[in-house]
Protein backbone atom coordinates (compact mmCIF):
# COMPACT_ATOMS: atom_id res chain seq x y z
CA UNK A 1 0.00 0.00 0.00
CA UNK A 2 1.33 3.42 -1.03
CA UNK A 3 2.51 5.92 1.66
CA UNK A 4 0.22 8.34 2.42
CA UNK A 5 0.92 12.06 1.75
CA UNK A 6 0.26 13.95 5.39
CA UNK A 7 -0.66 17.88 4.68
CA UNK A 8 -2.60 19.42 7.42
CA UNK A 9 -0.26 19.62 10.51
CA UNK A 10 -2.89 17.47 12.36
CA UNK A 11 -2.70 14.64 9.64
CA UNK A 12 1.13 15.15 10.34
CA UNK A 13 0.84 14.02 13.97
CA UNK A 14 -1.93 11.19 13.17
CA UNK A 15 0.37 9.87 11.41
CA UNK A 16 3.53 9.75 13.48
CA UNK A 17 1.07 8.31 15.78
CA UNK A 18 -0.41 5.40 13.74
CA UNK A 19 3.81 4.98 12.89
CA UNK A 20 4.65 4.82 16.54
CA UNK A 21 1.51 2.61 17.45
CA UNK A 22 2.61 0.28 14.70
CA UNK A 23 6.43 0.12 15.98
CA UNK A 24 5.04 -0.52 19.66
CA UNK A 25 3.12 -3.42 18.24
CA UNK A 26 5.99 -4.79 16.93
CA UNK A 27 8.39 -4.11 20.09
CA UNK A 28 5.54 -5.96 22.18
CA UNK A 29 5.48 -8.84 19.78
CA UNK A 30 9.14 -9.13 19.45
CA UNK A 31 9.42 -8.69 23.65
CA UNK A 32 6.66 -11.22 23.99
CA UNK A 33 9.24 -14.36 22.82
CA UNK A 34 11.72 -13.12 25.01
CA UNK A 35 9.39 -13.43 28.42
CA UNK A 36 10.39 -17.12 29.68
CA UNK A 37 7.48 -19.29 29.68
CA UNK A 38 6.07 -20.89 32.31
CA UNK A 39 7.74 -23.58 34.49
CA UNK A 40 7.01 -27.18 33.51
CA UNK A 41 7.53 -29.52 36.63
CA UNK A 42 8.14 -33.21 35.86
CA UNK A 43 6.25 -35.84 36.78
CA UNK A 44 3.07 -32.92 37.20
CA UNK A 45 -0.34 -34.32 35.05
CA UNK A 46 0.23 -33.48 31.34
CA UNK A 47 3.97 -33.06 31.45
CA UNK A 48 7.12 -35.52 31.03
CA UNK A 49 6.88 -37.91 33.63
CA UNK A 50 9.70 -38.97 35.95
CA UNK A 51 11.50 -42.71 34.75
CA UNK A 52 14.28 -45.22 36.71
CA UNK A 53 12.67 -44.63 40.40
CA UNK A 54 13.70 -40.98 40.02
CA UNK A 55 11.49 -38.15 42.25
CA UNK A 56 11.26 -34.56 43.41
CA UNK A 57 13.07 -34.56 46.48
CA UNK A 58 10.68 -33.20 48.91
CA UNK A 59 8.71 -30.20 49.85
CA UNK A 60 10.63 -27.25 50.78
CA UNK A 61 12.87 -28.00 47.73
CA UNK A 62 12.79 -26.73 44.11
CA UNK A 63 11.04 -29.77 41.95
CA UNK A 64 12.37 -30.74 38.48
CA UNK A 65 11.21 -28.28 36.05
CA UNK A 66 12.33 -26.81 32.90
CA UNK A 67 10.86 -23.73 30.49
CA UNK A 68 11.79 -22.01 27.05
CA UNK A 69 13.73 -18.73 28.32
CA UNK A 70 13.71 -16.52 24.97
CA UNK A 71 13.68 -17.82 21.70
CA UNK A 72 16.35 -20.42 22.15
CA UNK A 73 17.01 -21.18 25.76
CA UNK A 74 16.37 -23.62 27.99
CA UNK A 75 17.06 -24.07 31.39
CA UNK A 76 16.46 -27.00 33.74
CA UNK A 77 16.59 -26.77 37.72
CA UNK A 78 15.77 -29.11 41.08
CA UNK A 79 16.93 -31.32 43.42
CA UNK A 80 15.65 -34.74 42.85
CA UNK A 81 16.42 -38.33 44.83
CA UNK A 82 16.78 -41.75 43.92
CA UNK A 83 17.25 -44.80 46.08
CA UNK A 84 17.97 -47.24 43.85
CA UNK A 85 19.67 -45.24 41.07
CA UNK A 86 21.97 -47.04 38.82
CA UNK A 87 24.85 -44.99 35.98
CA UNK A 88 23.36 -43.96 32.90
CA UNK A 89 19.54 -44.23 33.73
CA UNK A 90 17.60 -41.86 32.13
CA UNK A 91 15.58 -39.29 34.27
CA UNK A 92 12.51 -38.07 32.08
CA UNK A 93 13.05 -37.23 28.54
CA UNK A 94 12.64 -33.38 26.92
CA UNK A 95 9.78 -33.01 24.37
CA UNK A 96 10.46 -31.77 21.15
CA UNK A 97 11.34 -28.24 21.18
CA UNK A 98 13.27 -28.15 24.35
CA UNK A 99 16.22 -30.46 23.20
CA UNK A 100 19.57 -29.40 22.40
CA UNK A 101 20.95 -29.71 18.79
CA UNK A 102 24.14 -31.48 20.11
CA UNK A 103 24.61 -33.54 23.42
CA UNK A 104 24.80 -31.35 26.55
CA UNK A 105 26.88 -32.59 29.33
CA UNK A 106 26.66 -30.52 32.94
CA UNK A 107 28.33 -31.16 36.08
CA UNK A 108 26.24 -31.63 39.50
CA UNK A 109 25.70 -31.52 43.18
CA UNK A 110 25.68 -34.66 44.83
CA UNK A 111 24.82 -35.65 48.40
CA UNK A 112 26.31 -37.59 49.98
CA UNK A 113 29.33 -36.17 49.04
CA UNK A 114 30.84 -38.73 46.74
CA UNK A 115 34.16 -39.89 44.97
CA UNK A 116 33.17 -39.22 41.63
CA UNK A 117 31.99 -36.72 39.36
CA UNK A 118 28.38 -36.51 38.33
CA UNK A 119 27.46 -35.24 35.53
CA UNK A 120 23.78 -34.93 33.36
CA UNK A 121 23.51 -35.72 30.02
CA UNK A 122 20.65 -33.78 27.77
CA UNK A 123 20.98 -35.78 24.23
CA UNK A 124 20.34 -34.35 21.03
CA UNK A 125 17.02 -34.52 18.92
CA UNK A 126 19.15 -36.21 16.10
CA UNK A 127 19.66 -39.37 18.08
CA UNK A 128 17.43 -42.22 18.98
CA UNK A 129 17.99 -41.44 22.51
CA UNK A 130 16.44 -37.22 21.83
CA UNK A 131 15.53 -35.93 24.59
CA UNK A 132 17.08 -38.29 27.48
CA UNK A 133 18.36 -36.50 30.50
CA UNK A 134 20.66 -39.05 32.03
CA UNK A 135 22.55 -39.57 34.76
CA UNK A 136 26.34 -40.54 35.37
CA UNK A 137 29.27 -40.72 37.06
CA UNK A 138 32.85 -40.39 36.10
CA UNK A 139 36.11 -41.60 36.01
CA UNK A 140 37.43 -45.57 36.89
CA UNK A 141 35.12 -46.98 39.86
CA UNK A 142 33.13 -44.20 40.22
CA UNK A 143 29.84 -45.09 38.98
CA UNK A 144 26.68 -43.64 40.05
CA UNK A 145 24.98 -46.17 42.19
CA UNK A 146 22.47 -46.21 45.40
CA UNK A 147 20.57 -43.58 47.65
CA UNK A 148 21.41 -40.07 45.95
CA UNK A 149 20.19 -36.61 46.00
CA UNK A 150 21.36 -34.29 42.96
CA UNK A 151 21.05 -30.85 42.81
CA UNK A 152 21.61 -28.71 39.36
CA UNK A 153 20.82 -25.87 37.03
CA UNK A 154 21.52 -24.97 33.86
CA UNK A 155 21.02 -23.73 30.51
CA UNK A 156 21.59 -24.44 26.89
CA UNK A 157 20.35 -23.34 23.68
CA UNK A 158 18.03 -24.95 21.13
CA UNK A 159 19.39 -23.22 18.56
CA UNK A 160 21.36 -25.34 15.41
Amino acid sequence: MPRRTWSDPLDQQAAREEDLATRIAALERRLAGLTPERWHYVGAAGEPAFVNGWTNYGSGHTRLRFRREGWDVVRIEGIIGNPGMTNGAHVFVLPVGYRPPERIQNPIRAEPAVTYEPFINVYEASTPEAGYVRVYGTGGSGVVSGSIVLTFTFTFSVAA
